[in-house]
């Protein structure tokens, strides 16, 4: 079984990273749409608020050049107005005390306000609001306009318009934004499960390498992209250490063919020469001299060991050496006085 097998779905790094590739894609489109939403709802008002403010000069410019016919002209531009499929508008007008001059009030659920002539609609000539109607609760847009002659307030001018054409525009568009964020979901999850599979491609690579690396096959390493990525610093680090290892058993290997070459000559010594004084019946004196020179041999046995110890501590770095100049007179002495007596039960002379 492989190893994605023995994980379970949810714990696998592809399965959490396409998650979280998908979630943070899903995030950025719906802030997005979340912005579209607002700047298409916020273009669609200021198109309705310039198409007010048009509406107001045009009521002002009727006012103002025929003040004695204010009425009939305002009737006239009431059929004017009444004609529109889109967007149709109401307005009534009021003199600088507030009189009603004239009403056009033909939005069905809409009434106007009154206007108010607080302190700070002589600092703001037009006052802009949304309303909500008394049928339905259907949005309406509302301009208040303060036209003054220098600092005297000569009329006020309020005109609506509904924004259920708007609202339908702004449902639409979400209906729209849904079915593409559908889409992009579908896309977003099918897109990062693909990316995560490509970038965790590399790392199935290295795992089939690693899996063949064995004591028996230290010469394997793990292959390098060469786009000096994470994965290549990666690779490059279990390489050296492969290397280390390597050279670490290579050390090993030798030092048991070295000990097991040293520890063979005196053990082979100590046994030919026990053989040799078992062969027959021998006085006690010689006796006594073979376990003497038994002796010497575990003695130098004993050191031998102890030596091969000092040599896998310095290996380590626990142990420092120190280096010495021998005899080598002294040392053929002892290795001559060691196999001496193999050496004469094999009739070889020394």
């Amino acid at each position: 079984m492989s190893l994605k097998g023995k994980i379970k779905f949810y714990r696998r790094l592809d399965v959490r990273m396409a998650f979280w590739y998908t979630i943070t894609f899903l995030t950025t489109i719906l802030i997005i749409f979340g912005f579209l939403d607002y700047r298409f709802q916020h273009n669609l008002l200021k198109e309705i608020d310039r198409m007010l403010i048009d509406e107001t000069h045009e009521i002002i410019n009727q006012i103002l050049k025929h003040p004695l016919s204010i009425k009939e002209k305002l009737k006239s531009q009431e059929e004017i107005v009444a004609k529109r499929r889109y967007y149709p508008i109401a307005f009534q007008v009021f003199d600088h005390q507030l009189n009603l001059i004239y009403t056009c009030s033909k939005l069905p659920g809409f009434i106007f306000p009154k206007p108010s002539l607080d302190e700070k609609n002589f600092i703001i000539p037009v006052l802009k609001k949304s309303v909500k109607g008394s049928r339905k609760n259907l949005p309406f847009r509302l301009h208040t306009y303060f036209y003054r002659e220098g600092s005297k307030l000569k009329y006020v001018v309020q005109v609506a318009t509904e924004l259920k054409i708007m609202r339908k525009s702004v449902e639409n568009f979400r209906e729209n934004l849904m079915v593409a964020f559908v889409v992009a979901f579908l896309f977003g999850s099918v897109g990062g499960w693909i990316l995560s599979r490509k970038n965790l491609k590399p790392i199935d690579t290295l795992t089939e390498a690693i899996k063949r690396i064995n004591a028996n096959q230290l010469n394997e390493r793990l292959p390098i992209q060469g786009i000096d990525d994470e994965l290549d610093r990666l690779a490059l680090t279990v390489n050296e250490m492969i290397e280390r290892v390597e050279e670490y058993l290579k050390k090993l290997t030798q030092f048991t063919a070295d000990a097991a070459h040293e520890l063979r000559t005196p053990i082979t010594a100590l046994k030919g020469e026990t053989e040799v004084l078992l062969s027959r019946k021998r006085s006690s004196e010689e006796y006594q001299e073979a376990l003497i020179n038994n002796l010497e041999r575990l003695d130098y046995l004993t050191r031998l060991i102890n030596n091969l110890l000092l040599l896998s501590q310095a290996d380590e770095g626990k142990a420092s050496l120190e280096f010495k100049t021998i005899n080598l007179t002294n040392l053929l002495r002892e290795l001559q006085e060691a196999f001496f007596l193999v050496a004469e039960q094999k009739k070889i002379n020394l």
